[in-house]
């Protein structure tokens, strides 16, 4: 990163400044003192057709004008019909979207696999422990989420049903005030009924998880922290009992590369020193400054360094112009004697942002700042007056600078995952620099002042692979 810096920086000084020649032409009006009349004036016509006091004649070539400016225990009693209650002291929540399952967590799509390739599961039982009829026993998807706390307490069943190996018998148990079937179908597999009243919820435990199979979406569903998640390839998605649907909580993760596509607007500064040429040129030519404002293009790649710190480069575009015309003179039938002033940019910046709350978050805000070069272009076209030659005659032309200058930025900014791979936000730089201009350009200032802000919308693309 040093010898990036210090390339840049080589590359920065000295400033380099190109221009057309000012052709010996003065464009700048006289001090109003010292303003040509009729008289008093050697070497030039007594009709001077462009002085503001001068009531002359218009065959001069330019009438003056005046203008104005500005997550406990069980029963060990197989056969225990018990009775069962419902916790009714916990209170229902929505899943917690946006939590996800730690990866190391996650079991492999081996398991759902295997659960797959079983098929249909067997008939739930018809009589309960003591041979009564269990009536009209109804099927649920869905544990209500004070039973998921319950089924996760108990763990793994296979420490209570050692010596229970007949298949096509169900074996009834009695846990924490709940009743349950074990059963084992003709594949060997074991499965197990947990009874709420009527209702009736069939799971399986196999690889450390208990399971539900969703019929409806084709799917196996493992319990994790009192919800119910699956998953598809790298996706994650958890059962909201709210909408009875599946959300995508696949958790975050931090791109080691992204690029990103910047589009927004570049304001020049409006507070310029005195030996700028913009201020210069607000003295005698009348234009509106924020018609410089224009629309500035981006593109940056970065790298994180961690979770909390990302670097890159990035470059950008953007052109302004403005329209003006001469404050106190104008052309002998009245008519503005105009000119476009324009000013263009290309900066490169090495940056640096750091995100207080780490780069995997659902909301990501940041603050930073860079350094880089600034290649910039100025530009003054149309018509203009000689004030260095009697009658101030009117001619057209072309001035322009070219420069390459330091600049530097700061940076605020945030961003949202849309998934783990595209990212939205937004970002506000403001930017320092200034160019010189030539002295025998022909300008009326020796300094172009590139500082402003830029307020700008980004899509970022993740680039890991």
């Amino acid at each position: 990163m040093k010898t990036l810096i210090t390339f840049l920086l080589a590359i920065c000084f000295p400033v380099t400044v190109m221009a057309q020649d000012a052709r010996g032409r003065e464009r700048q009006p006289p001090p109003k003192n010292e303003g040509r009349g009729n008289s008093g004036n050697s070497g030039r016509s007594s009709d001077p057709g462009n002085s503001r006091d001068s009531g002359s004649s218009n065959n001069s070539g330019n009438s003056g004008r005046s203008r104005d400016s500005g997550n406990s225990g069980r029963s060990d009693n197989s056969s225990n019909s018990g009775g069962y209650s419902r916790d009714s002291g916990a209170t229902r929540r929505t899943a917690p979207v946006g939590a996800g399952v730690p990866i190391e967590q996650r079991p492999g799509t081996g398991t759902q696999d295997a659960l797959r390739g079983r098929g249909r599961e067997p008939q739930p039982p018809a009589l309960g422990p003591k041979g009564e009829p269990l009536g009209h026993a109804v099927r649920r998807d869905s544990l209500p989420p004070s039973e998921r706390g319950v089924i996760g307490g108990l763990g793994d069943p296979r420490r209570y049903d050692g010596d229970e190996h007949e298949r096509g018998r169900h074996y009834w148990h009695e846990y924490q005030g709940h009743r349950y079937s074990h059963y084992i179908d003709p594949y060997g597999d074991d499965w197990y009924y947990w009874y709420y009243g009527n209702d009736y919820y069939s799971m399986r435990y196999y690889d450390g998880r208990w399971w539900r199979y969703d019929a409806f979406r084709d799917r196996w569903c493992y319990l994790y922290g009192n919800y119910w998640y699956y998953e598809e390839g790298d996706r994650n998605y958890v059962y909201d009992d709210d909408s009875q649907d599946y959300e995508d909580v696949t958790p975050l993760t931090a791109p080691q590369m992204s690029a990103t596509l910047h589009v927004g607007s570049f304001s020049p500064s409006i507070t310029r020193n005195v030996d700028d040429v913009i201020a210069r040129d607000a003295g005698f030519l009348k234009f509106d400054q924020n018609e410089l404002d224009g629309v500035f293009v981006g593109g940056e790649v970065t790298a994180g360094v961690g979770n909390y710190v990302e670097v890159g480069v990035d470059a950008g575009y953007y052109k302004g112009t403005a329209n003006s015309n001469y404050t106190d003179y104008v052309r002998p039938d009245g008519s503005e004697i105009k000119q476009q002033l324009s000013l263009s940019m290309v900066p490169v910046t090495l940056a640096a942002k750091v995100f207080p709350f780490g780069r995997d978050t659902q909301i990501q805000p940041y603050i930073g700042g860079g350094v880089g070069i600034n290649m910039w272009q100025y530009q003054e076209k149309g018509d203009f007056i000689d004030f260095a030659s009697d009658g101030f005659p009117i001619y057209n032309e072309t001035y322009t600078a070219k420069g390459t200058a330091v600049n530097t930025e700061i940076i605020a900014g945030m961003r949202i995952p849309v998934n783990n791979k595209v990212m939205i936000g937004c970002e506000y730089r403001y930017q320092f620099g200034r160019g010189a201009l030539p002295k025998d350009g022909g300008f009326a200032g020796s300094k172009i002042d590139l500082s402003g802000s830029m307020l700008q919308l980004g899509v970022s693309v993740n680039l890991n692979p």
